[in-house]
């Protein structure tokens, strides 16, 4: 059986699986050393949809999918590989960040065993209230993003003294039941006892986009995917703000083909055809009066989704957008409504996020922000 690798002892190999509301991707990761993570494979499947979606179809279909992808995957490599990374986007995840802010009488000693103190009380809160409204809820990760003593941000806090306390941190939350059958389905495929970890695919991007843009401090960060389109606010370096919302590229061509009145197909054509120029002026105008109040109802619910919409300085007006599809439409609606706003894509390349894609894998801006975000964390 041919195989990507052979079985050196300081090569570290693990499998991630991108699960998202439309498809879900697999790739074989390996890092050795100090050298820039390879990605030896990566497999994609679409998770197919209906006219009115439900969501036990969605997670029948999805489960499908992570089965074929775990199948080829299992054909590539000849021995378990150390961790499976699971990131989860929206509907199968819920995020939320937290600044805790503690006082002290005196200057107090600030400890590891003090900050995780602090974190565990305050998720185990958050979890109390998350059982309130479903039993099945779990946390499934928690993140530290920045201490500061003193209003000051800090590298290292072990032994020094503060008066106060700033712990930003977030929490992940998702089904027990949806992910036993996750484990299920890729024990199947693998057959592995690999050690398996959880992850947001909000709170990846988040730490992969800290990493690349250093420079930028205020900045949202968007993925339009099948069905939903997920948002990072990131203020003052901080993921301020997290959420999701029922709008994705699928939505926008469900929309779209009620109001022309034509097949999916021929529908997906015309929006290609528009975002080219190349439809005749006036059905590029006729097509234009059909996809204006769309988009304008999905930027509508970009701005609901944040918490503090009423103030018009909470969003930040550089935007790092990405979508496998129809990507020039959403930045365009964007642009349109805040002309301030400077809209970029993901146009970063492997190099700068020192990952490297073999050549028979093919290249993927979301694995290798995934990638780098792992790699960083270790």
């Amino acid at each position: 059986m041919f195989s990507f690798f052979s079985n050196k002892e300081k090569e570290n190999l693990s499998i991630i699986f991108d699960i998202q509301s439309g498809l879900v991707r697999g790739a074989l990761i390996l890092n050795k050393g100090n050298e820039p993570t390879r990605v030896l494979r990566v497999v994609t499947r679409s998770i197919p949809h209906k006219s009115h979606t439900n969501g036990s179809y969605l997670t029948k279909m999805m489960l499908k999918a992570l089965s074929e992808t775990g199948e080829i995957l299992s054909l590539q490599i000849k021995r378990s590989p150390k961790t499976i990374h699971y990131v989860l986007s929206s509907p199968w995840v819920f995020s939320q960040s937290k600044t805790l802010t503690l006082h002290f009488e005196k200057d107090t000693e600030i400890t590891d065993k003090l900050v995780t103190s602090f974190v565990e009380e305050e998720r185990r809160r958050l979890e109390e209230k998350s059982k309130i409204t479903n039993s099945d809820l779990s946390f499934i990760e928690q993140k530290i993003f920045e201490i500061k003593l003193n209003g000051y941000k800090v590298t290292t806090y072990e032994g020094k003294e503060a008066r106060s306390l700033d712990i930003s941190f977030a929490a992940t939350l998702s089904s027990k039941k949806l992910l036993n059958r996750i484990h299920t389905t890729i024990n199947k495929a693998l057959h592995s006892k690999s050690d398996v970890c959880y992850h947001s695919a909000l709170l990846l991007n988040f730490l992969a986009m800290r990493s690349l843009v250093p420079e930028k401090d205020n900045f949202v960060e968007m993925h339009v995917h099948s069905e939903l389109t997920d948002v990072v606010v990131v203020k003052n370096g901080l993921s301020a703000h997290l959420a999701s919302f029922p709008f994705g590229t699928s939505t926008l061509l469900r929309k779209l083909e009620s109001s022309l009145k034509e097949s999916p197909e021929t529908t997906d054509s015309t929006l290609h055809l528009f975002i080219d120029g190349k439809l005749e002026s006036a059905q590029q105008e006729k097509t234009n009066s059909h996809i204006k109040p769309i988009l304008q109802h999905w930027y509508d619910e970009y701005i609901k989704s944040s918490e503090h919409r009423d103030d018009d300085l909470f969003l930040p007006k550089t935007v790092y957008i990405s979508s496998h599809d129809y990507l020039a439409l959403f930045k365009s609606v964007i642009k349109e409504n805040n002309k301030m706003t400077q809209v970029n894509s993901f146009e970063t390349t492997s190099a700068d996020m020192h990952v490297i894609f073999d050549k028979t894998s093919e290249y993927n801006q979301l694995v290798g922000m995934y990638a780098l975000a792992l790699r960083s964390m270790v």
